[in-house]
């Protein structure tokens, strides 16, 4: 199942054809081939009871909806699942990703894609990239804090040998392999002992793929490797947000936890020094006007495009009519009240602006929603 990237999540946010459908299911990593295809056929059925309701002709609804309910009869497809699911539905689109974070089962039809769920990758801090890089051996995932997801790369990068297999500029390497495994090396515990035109061919080869594998992504990317090798591969790669501190050691050694454990680590310390600096940079502007608090200055902030960071409460919940002429939120539920939350979330990736979830420990005196304007 496809993951969901920054730039899937952008496309979704500038969807204006209608009426959009998004469906979050909770699913679980080893599969519920009985009680999820039966949750996820009781989600559809409400979502078309939802389009028929809002004015869709029923033949019309069961249409948009037919090939999500293509899943429900397809075990395999229910053998290999995450912490969730997402699909997101128009009339002429349709699109599902794992998510690596649990969400509760819902149906939203509306004029805009429900993103509030996706609120645990939206914001900056939380999603990774891990980079396991040896030269027998390469794999990336994309990592939370106790959850990571392989993502396949494509031929041709996965070692050294690999990489340079249509290469003869020099002799090849000295490798065997052991039944339908990766090459095995000799002498791998030592970079030093290959070939260095085959090593930069290799490196450069791989960065060129994972730069398009990772092209408008704005999460951190962990390597994990020896030292030398890493260095080579830093000043190789230019994905913009490769962390300068790595996970030192040949990681065909170390075992899936302790990769992940010493990932998190520098991921975490990342994470942590970023919201430091940007809820400082909050606290101690000098020029009034851009830090703002409150849902209306907030939302048409980031409407506006002034918004580089939004900072929102744990429990941040605010419903109501955005009156732009006197910039303020009019209380109410009615059809032209909407997520406030979520609508400044959009906005603000939209416009290229940073999302945290704070604490009020770390933000004193945050109301529901709070920002740092560009100007």
């Amino acid at each position: 199942m496809n993951l969901l990237l920054r730039e899937d999540l952008l496309s979704l946010l500038r969807n204006t054809e209608t009426p959009a459908v998004s469906l979050y299911l909770a699913t679980h990593r080893a599969g519920d081939t009985d009680a999820e295809p039966i949750r996820w056929r009781h989600l559809l059925d409400e979502a078309e009871s939802r389009l028929t309701a809002a004015g869709l002709r029923a033949p019309v609804a069961r249409e948009m909806l037919a090939e999500p309910r293509k899943f429900v009869n397809d075990a395999l497809f229910w053998r290999y699942q995450e912490e969730g699911m997402v699909c997101f539905i128009t009339p002429s689109s349709f699109r599902y990703f794992a998510l690596p974070f649990a969400v509760p089962d819902m149906a939203v039809v509306g004029e805009r894609f429900h993103v509030r769920p996706l609120l645990p990758s939206l914001e900056s801090n939380g999603i990774y990239y891990l980079l396991t890089l040896s030269l027998n051996s390469v794999a990336l995932f994309q990592c939370r804090r106790r959850t990571g997801r392989d993502i396949p790369l494509p031929e041709g990068v996965h070692n050294v040998a690999e990489a340079n297999r249509h290469d003869d500029s020099e002799k090849p390497l000295q490798y065997h392999t052991v039944g339908k495994g990766p090459a095995v090396f000799h002498g791998q515990a030592d970079p030093g002992d290959f070939n260095d035109t085959h090593v930069t061919l290799f490196l450069q080869k791989l960065c060129r793929e994972l730069e398009k594998l990772l092209a408008g992504e704005r999460a951190p990317l962990v390597v994990a490797g020896v030292e030398n090798i890493r260095a080579r591969f830093a000043r190789e790669c230019r994905y913009p947000n490769i962390l300068p501190q790595g996970v030192e050691g040949n990681p065909d050694r170390m075992t899936p936890e302790k990769l992940r454990a010493a990932a998190w680590d520098t991921a975490s310390a990342h994470f942590d020094r970023l919201r430091r600096e940007r809820v400082t940079a909050w606290v101690e502007s000098s020029v009034p006007g851009l830090a703002v608090n409150g849902a209306a200055p907030v939302a048409l902030s980031a409407e506006e495009g002034r918004v580089s960071a939004l900072f929102l409460a744990v429990d941040a919940d605010v419903r109501g009519v955005l009156d732009r002429e006197n910039r303020r939120v009019l209380p109410g539920d009615g059809p032209e009240a909407v997520d406030l939350v979520e609508y400044a979330v959009a906005q603000t990736l939209l416009h290229d602006g940073e999302v945290f979830v704070l604490t009020p420990e770390e933000l004193p005196g945050l109301e529901d929603m709070a920002a740092s304007l560009r100007y």
